[in-house]
């Protein structure tokens, strides 16, 4: 029997590609369903107190995962890399989002931040990355009109305001450029558990001059009932530590602009599981919208934009 090494090279690729795809979709099924922990930890702690706590936790999974500090590769120009990646993807997209919820309907906030995807071609269009044909557009047509659906759920509030949804749209565009950034960052052939980590590290300390202006004050006795400690190592290692690590393993294999349309899915999953956790009724204009965001998630992901990744999950 005769192997042909092309065809093992291309099952090898396909099923990495497979594997991304599960990773992206992982990542957007615990991403949908955090709001229900945040809801619930909103009574204890302060969203900025939340926050900071959430990635020191995560922060600190990863080291334990991988430990090793890499000194041999250090550079100004790899931390200034690292250090951009981690103020955007963590500290401003997070700070923005949070801030954009006080300020406007979060219906609205969850329709701008969809827009992700666009910001992401367009930017890529701007700064010469990949094209993206006329189904990646199509499929944006169809899931933001089945975002608005899902959002408005039967209960239609329209509300403009300009400051909250000025801020919901930079979350938008600064989600949008951490993704592109990641493939930057899969470019120094680190491992992607170090990469992830240090990306945490510099997201933390763009944390670090806020919390005296947000009245940042935490005790051990805010810890002390159990669903608590739960909710808040569920969000910090689940939600954070892992699905950021699954997600940039994504972004590195399949690219940032067919990643990134998995962003559609988050209202959807959130709508399901207010219905299963807070019994939040679901009527005809949520079902209709899920049809259209499976329908232009589907129709995006025709896209062509994959890469093999150089660095290693180690």
């Amino acid at each position: 029997m005769q192997f042909s090494v092309v065809g093992v090279c291309s099952c090898s690729m396909e099923n990495r590609t497979v594997a991304a795809h599960l990773c992206a979709l992982t990542a957007m099924l615990v991403w949908g369903t955090t709001l229900v922990s945040m809801k619930y930890l909103f009574g204890v702690l302060e969203p900025i107190e939340l926050l900071f706590i959430r990635f020191c936790i995560s922060y600190l999974v990863l080291f334990v995962l991988h430990p090793h500090l890499h000194m041999d590769s250090l550079s100004w120009k790899r931390e200034g890399l690292f250090a951009l990646t981690g103020l955007i993807g963590v500290t401003s997209y997070y700070m923005f989002e949070s801030y954009a919820v006080t300020l406007t309907l979060s219906a609205n906030v969850a329709i701008i931040v969809a827009m992700a995807p666009l910001c992401t071609a367009l930017l890529g269009k701007l700064f010469g990355g990949a094209r993206l044909g006329r189904s990646f557009f199509i499929g944006f047509v169809f899931a933001i009109c089945g975002v608005v659906l899902v959002e408005f759920n039967g209960n239609i509030t329209l509300s403009i305001s300009p400051a909250g949804d000025a801020l919901a749209f930079i979350a938008a565009i600064c989600w949008a450029v951490y993704s592109m950034l990641l493939l930057k960052v899969d470019h120094l052939g680190l491992p992607l558990l170090y990469s992830t980590r240090r990306i945490f590290f510099y997201g933390i300390l763009g944390l670090l001059p806020c919390l005296p202006f947000t009245g940042f004050s935490v005790s051990l006795s805010d810890f002390a009932s159990l669903p608590v400690v739960l909710n808040v190592l569920y969000l910090a290692v689940i939600a954070s530590a892992c699905c950021y690590l699954i997600w940039n393993h994504a972004v590195v294999v399949l690219g940032d602009s067919v990643t990134i349309v998995y962003i559609y899915l988050l209202p959807l999953i959130s709508m399901l599981a207010g219905y299963l956790v807070f019994d939040e009724p679901v009527t005809w204009m949520g079902i209709l919208g899920a049809g259209l965001i499976i329908c232009g998630l589907a129709v995006s992901q025709r896209t062509k934009s994959g890469k093999i990744p150089s660095n290693k999950v180690e």
